[in-house]
């Protein structure tokens, strides 16, 4: 091997294989003399015969102990704490460096690196999720920062208010249709007659019109009995009807699907609160019954469906807010794929940078380039802000308290007060099931070691740091995340008991004066799954009406 001049060895060094050595200066080749079977190694002039006994005893790697050649570190450089006898206690305790070109030869981490193994990045860059490499710091990260103070702004005013809103909206029910009522009156409706919302509407409902003769009606039991055409409709809280059901003799039956809007009875609008009011009003109307329905435009394959006869029904999002819980979880399992160690296409690579701007993973701020922050720092900061989240929601709560609750009598205050506290529940699953899985990583940090050879143990996401009683700031990580994984622990197991017993509640074997707040805690996650009605919780609402609601 031949050494490589003073100038230009730099720029020369970084494109050498990684099988090539590097000798620094005062250093020579004995090759021959090692009984290394593939390397060549590089020995002191001044400790010739001591590293020539240690360049037999072990020589992968590169050059002699303690110096490592390029993409490598040496975690140990004596053999006095080794745990290891004997000549074996020489072998150097090597780990390669992630990402590769961030190890210069004997220890020494290129420009943009710092720690040990040159697993953290200087001042003034920062770890690029999607490389693994320490950039430098420029616009866009500027950028970002001012999108994380505009977004703590946020969260520190817009969201108290607006928590502190979607309160009181959920607790009195006066003030929601006073609310309702002036969104409609000066936004919806300017809108319906605009041209833009007409053909949105347009675009995704189909108008269907269904006739039903006196002749269709044939041997209807339904008809004859009740003097009904075997439709089944439900309500929602807009006064939109929806059909909801068919019974077997209904003349309907394959004219009209389930799930669709019924909009007019014989050019008649509707303007009901009650299915028997829907009811009331065909039974009154003459034959032959002219209904008028919105359907959802259907794709090809879903009208092939129909065809068949078999369920063309698709998939309804109305009113399902556990799409958004999914949606985050499919953005989060992107992120933890591409951590896996494999050459990802440049596609995937690009939705994983998307999706990190919407899974809540921090990360993607750099915050880095604001200031030069300790990674412990960093890491306490990170796990503690599903916990600060829960002091702008009880703010929130309190200021919804102070402006709903004064002046009312015994009965209104109690009922509004448990109603308040079941709207704040509600606001906590929210941001718990937001928050979870990024909180979650951030607990099982300090428990992800690996090992690095000869007894010595580091985290696997901050290499700089021993998994040792003798590293304090791993002892501090450790404690930490010891007492947040049994708050954490803690914290998911009483939400599993409140699931059961939300479940056991609405299958009516509990008291349904009131709804608990073990209910509230977990409504956000169970609705629409077994057991949910949304009948049930209207009911509880109209017989708190009279007593709970008359200020």
């Amino acid at each position: 091997m031949h050494r490589l001049p003073r100038h230009g060895a730099e720029n020369e060094l970084m494109q050498l294989p990684d099988s090539d050595e590097f000798c620094g200066d005062n250093g020579f080749t004995v090759g021959d003399l090692c009984t290394a079977e593939t390397e060549d190694l590089c020995v002191n002039v001044a400790t010739t015969s001591i590293d020539f006994r240690i360049c037999k005893t072990y020589c992968p790697g590169g050059t002699v102990w303690p110096r490592a050649k390029r993409t490598f570190w040496h975690l140990r450089h004596t053999s006095i704490d080794s745990q290891i006898t004997g000549l074996s206690a020489y072998k150097p305790t090597m780990q390669r460096c992630t990402p590769k070109l961030a190890c210069r030869p004997g220890n020494v981490c290129s420009k943009e690196y710092k720690s040990s193994a040159c697993s953290e990045c200087v001042f003034g860059y920062f770890k690029n999720a999607g490389t693994g490499l320490c950039d430098a710091c420029g616009e866009a990260q500027v950028i970002g920062m001012i999108i994380m103070a505009i977004f703590s702004v946020i969260g520190s005013f817009g969201c108290l208010v607006f928590f502190a809103f979607f309160m009181r909206f959920n607790a009195d029910i006066v003030f929601k249709r006073d609310i309702l009522k002036a969104f409609q009156l000066y936004i919806l409706t300017p809108l319906k007659k605009s041209n833009v919302f007409a053909k949105a509407k347009k675009k995704s409902e189909l108008r269907r019109a269904v006739t039903i003769h006196k002749q269709d009606l044939g041997l209807s039991y339904s008809y004859s009995k009740y003097k009904e055409l075997g439709m089944v409709f439900r309500v929602d809280e807009s006064n939109v009807v929806h059909l909801a059901g068919l019974m077997p003799d209904s003349p309907v039956r394959g004219k009209a699907l389930v799930g669709w809007k019924l909009n007019t009875i014989n050019g008649r609008r509707l303007k009901v609160r009650k299915e028997a009011e829907v009811q009331e009003l065909i039974s009154r109307c003459r034959f032959p019954l002219r209904l008028t329905f919105s359907a959802p435009r259907k794709s090809k394959e879903q009208e092939r469906q129909e065809m068949e006869g078999r369920s063309a029904e698709g998939v309804n999002f109305d009113d399902d807010r556990k799409m958004l819980v999914v949606m985050l979880g499919v953005l989060t399992s992107f992120t933890k794929v591409s951590g896996f160690d494999f050459q990802w296409p440049d596609t995937f690579t690009e939705l994983v940078k998307i999706a990190q701007m919407f899974s809540f993973n921090l990360n993607f701020f750099a915050p880095e380039c604001s200031a030069e922050t300790p990674y412990i720092n960093k890491w306490l900061g990170f796990l503690v802000i599903p916990y600060f989240m829960i002091m702008p929601l009880t703010a929130a709560y309190i200021m919804a308290l102070m402006a709903t609750l004064p002046g009312l009598g015994p009965e209104a205050f109690q009922t509004k007060k448990a109603l308040l506290t079941n709207a704040w529940a509600r606001c906590i699953c929210m941001v718990l099931l937001a928050l979870l899985p990024f909180h979650l990583d951030t607990i099982l940090i300090p428990f992800a070691c690996i090992n690095a050879g000869d007894g010595i143990y580091v985290l696997s996401d901050v290499p700089s740091v021993f998994c040792s009683t003798n590293d304090t700031t791993f002892m501090t990580m450790f404690s930490v995340g010891t007492m947040a994984m049994l708050v954490f622990s803690t914290g998911f197991s009483w939400l599993v008991y409140c699931i059961w017993c939300s479940y056991q509640w609405q299958q009516g074997s509990r008291h349904r004066g009131m709804i608990p707040f073990y209910v509230a805690m977990v409504e956000v996650s169970t609705f629409g799954q077994r057991g949910y009605s949304a009948e049930v919780r209207a009911r509880v609402m109209e017989t708190l009406g009279p007593q709970g609601f008359i200020t």
